[in-house]
């Protein structure tokens, strides 16, 4: 696939390494994310994997950066933190186990195929609109390599990754095991275990999952889910609110402003903004039709606001065609760039327009 077929709508985080974009070939919505070269073999794998709780890989896009960009399905959804953050104090240990379920059941062939993901948190788990859990962001996911003694490159979310991602021995499908139990940890209590740690039958669990030493944690996940199962089951938890859906508007309407997101509430916005920016220039050449000089300044003021738009709202991808702009999208640079640039075309209008209207008026009187 060519990065034509991809339109970048917005940065979602502030380092500019995941976009919310649309495929034009199919009106799809899609996430895409910066990663590491040599992370490609991990994606390439993912890809094949085709594990229901892993949102689907599309494209792996190689960039002139030397990182790649992985293109995949968007999931409607909220991730767990903003679900933790809302949910004070906590959720019920129904919910902590219905998720934990759900996150062996994705990590399963993903261990078996002997990837780790190493990065496991409540940023990274997303709660779907039909309560099924997916896990994202394998940035760090490494394949487990043997003879090897200990991880080359000390990666992790302090509080959450095992001990051995610090260096003390090669990370395995027991490192994620470790960040499950915090997780789980965390749904019930609402603190990382060192704070506070849960108890009964769940508490033993979480115990086990994050005992320093790997040997003494479960093997698998698949042993991990068996002892979830085996707990006194609880109503299934309906953890997640429903969400917003998206529409996917046809070509080229989908190339619009305010369209290209799919939200309904942006495009009801765009048709609004649209149809006054029409009165307002009706009335402006209505009123300027029988002055050649008035013309012209109309021209000239509605030829300003058209030209931000066009340039501020990058329509129909015109940035691609600018080589300064369109190497530094989805950066702060960009977003000063193209802030200058809608500026100086403001500008550069203003005084053309009274160039233009006093040699009219010079040419008349």
């Amino acid at each position: 696939m060519e990065r034509e077929d991809f339109i970048f709508l917005e940065a979602l985080n502030r380092h500019g390494t995941v976009f919310l974009v649309r495929q034009n070939s199919t009106g799809r919505i899609l996430v895409a994310r910066k990663a590491a070269a040599e992370q490609t073999g991990v994606f390439e794998t993912l890809r094949t994997i085709g594990s229901g709780y892993i949102p689907a890989i599309r494209a792996i896009e190689p960039q002139p950066d030397g990182t790649v960009l992985i293109y995949e399905d968007y999931i409607q959804g909220v991730t767990l933190r903003k679900v933790l953050d809302d949910c004070q104090p906590r959720l019920e240990k129904s919910d902590a186990v219905e998720i934990a379920r759900q996150l062996c059941r994705a990590l399963a062939p993903v261990h078996a195929a002997g990837i780790v993901h190493r990065d496991i948190k409540p940023e990274n788990i997303i709660l779907g609109v039909d309560s099924q859990v997916y896990l994202i962001d394998f940035g760090i996911a490494r394949v487990e390599k043997a003879g090897r003694s200990a991880d080359t490159e000390f990666l992790g979310t302090q509080g959450y990754a095992a001990p051995e991602q610090f260096g003390f021995c090669q990370s395995d499908a027991r490192a994620d095991i470790y960040a499950l139990g915090v997780v789980i940890n965390q749904i019930v209590t609402g603190s990382l275990p060192n704070e506070a740690q849960t108890d009964g039958l769940l508490g033993e669990i979480v115990a086990r999952c994050i005992n320093l030493d790997p040997q003494q944690r479960y093997a698998s996940v698949r042993e991990l889910d068996a002892a979830l199962a085996a707990l006194p089951r609880s109503p299934r938890p309906a953890y997640c609110k429903p969400q917003k859906k998206r529409i996917a508007f046809p070509y080229p309407l989908c190339l619009v402003p305010g369209f290209r997101s799919g939200t309904p509430e942006k495009a009801l916005f765009a048709v609004a903004a649209a149809f006054w920016f029409f009165i307002f220039a009706a009335a402006g050449f209505s009123s300027a039709a029988n002055d050649p000089v008035d013309l012209v300044i109309v021209v000239g003021i509605l030829t300003i606001p058209v030209g931000a738009y066009v340039i501020g709202f990058d329509l129909f991808n015109i940035q691609r065609h600018v080589p300064l702009l369109n190497k530094v999208r989805g950066t702060y640079t960009h977003r000063a760039l193209t802030a200058f640039t809608v500026a100086l075309w403001s500008v550069a209008v203003f005084l053309l327009t009274g160039v233009v209207a006093a040699a009219v008026k010079a040419v008349i009187h």
